[in-house]
């Protein structure tokens, strides 16, 4: 493995790095790659999530069985919410390093000025052979987020990926 930064531009939560062989999130300016963990913490989140709606399902029939149908809809709707977000987050990963050879596309979602922000969707294969997406939120619109945009996409590019709408 090379240590050697070859990219570097600003992300929304820090700086993404792109050496030779691998792409490094980190949330400051300098990395040593050789200390990068590469485990996937989402998992316990999603877990989280769901133990939450299953509370929230839970009070829902409690609330429906005192005949407050009102409450019981609230807490329904609430754990619905959750579920389906939680569900829906099972694909993303949250892994700090991404080697080029497990790297399938590279998709760029443009942003809606004061709704959403620039976002590159990487997919790729994890460990277990299936395939995930990782976000890289760019900066905001106070935080030039245009022209952080344009240098990632350009530094995407000088490392060989195609950068796809």
């Amino acid at each position: 493995m090379n240590n050697d930064i070859k990219e570097k531009f600003r992300t929304k939560n820090g700086y993404c790095f792109l050496l030779s062989d691998r792409l490094i999130m980190g949330r400051s300016n300098a990395i040593d790659p050789s200390k990068v963990n590469s485990k996937d913490p989402i998992k316990s989140i999603i877990g989280i999530y769901l133990l939450l709606s299953i509370g929230l399902f839970y009070y829902a029939n409690f609330e429906y069985q005192r005949h407050s149908n009102i409450n019981a809809i609230l807490y329904l709707c609430l754990g619905l919410y959750l579920s389906i977000g939680a569900l829906y987050s099972l694909r993303y990963s949250a892994v700090s390093m991404i080697e080029y050879k497990n790297i399938k596309s590279i998709r760029i979602r443009r942003s809606i000025p004061g709704l959403l922000r620039n976002r590159f969707i990487v997919s790729f294969d994890s460990a277990e052979g299936k395939l995930n997406k990782r976000l890289i939120l760019m900066p905001g619109t106070l935080g030039k987020g245009e022209a952080e945009t344009e240098l990632a996409e350009a530094a995407f590019e000088r490392m060989g990926f195609k950068v796809e709408l």
